[in-house]
């Protein structure tokens, strides 16, 4: 259910993205992959490591990506 949630967040952000809203479509998947990761978080750490290491730093460069952005006003 979380999963999902985390799946329709990034979709979100990645059409905010694709019209131009790029500073709130890197927030909006940052969050997505924080909902996917949620799960795994709290179950078998030990089995899916590697998949919450990668959305980890997926998730820093996207706020970081979001923070560091400029404002544009095209």
């Amino acid at each position: 259910m979380i999963s999902r949630l985390g799946y329709l967040v990034a979709g979100a952000g990645v059409l905010l993205g694709v019209f131009s809203y790029i500073r709130i479509g890197a927030l909006a998947i940052a969050a997505g992959l924080a909902l996917f990761a949620l799960p795994f978080l709290k179950g078998n750490w030990r089995e899916r490591r590697i998949e919450i290491i990668i959305s980890t730093i997926i998730f820093v460069a996207l706020i970081t990506i979001a923070v560091v952005l400029p404002h544009s006003n095209v």
